[in-house]
């Protein structure tokens, strides 16, 4: 789960009951307050959550997070985009960008599914 937000995917994927094991990865700290709360209330599914607290990208770097006022599940990573109509995001910390690569290493688990939800940031 590529952009796990407060974890309403990765919470889905929990659930079932084939799935093993749920990555999720979420750079926003304000979201993974949210996330890891569900995971705290929720510790059977918990066990199968891998959550990193980064963003990933094609270079590991640490880059600027922007946010919508009011609507912390509309962030932008690197430079602020509003979408039509609305403010500019306004910046609200610093994340970290990671490779891929860098965090999973061979061998490499069997990948059924990725959600990948990154505003913009793909």
């Amino acid at each position: 789960d590529i952009g796990a937000n407060i974890g309403v995917c990765t919470m889905h994927m929990a659930f079932r009951s084939d799935a093993r094991t749920i990555i999720a990865f979420e750079p926003s700290e304000k979201n993974l307050w949210y996330l890891t709360g569900t995971f705290l209330a929720n510790p059977d599914y918990a066990s199968k959550v891998q959550l990193y607290p980064v963003g990933l990208g094609n270079q590991a770097v640490d880059l600027p997070i922007f946010a919508e006022p009011g609507n912390a599940g509309h962030s932008v990573i690197g430079k602020p985009v509003a979408e039509l109509g609305l403010r500019l995001p306004q910046k609200v910390g610093t994340i970290q960008v990671r490779l891929l690569d860098d965090i999973i290493k061979p061998p490499y688990p069997k990948v059924r599914l990725a959600k990948i939800d990154v505003e913009g940031f793909e």
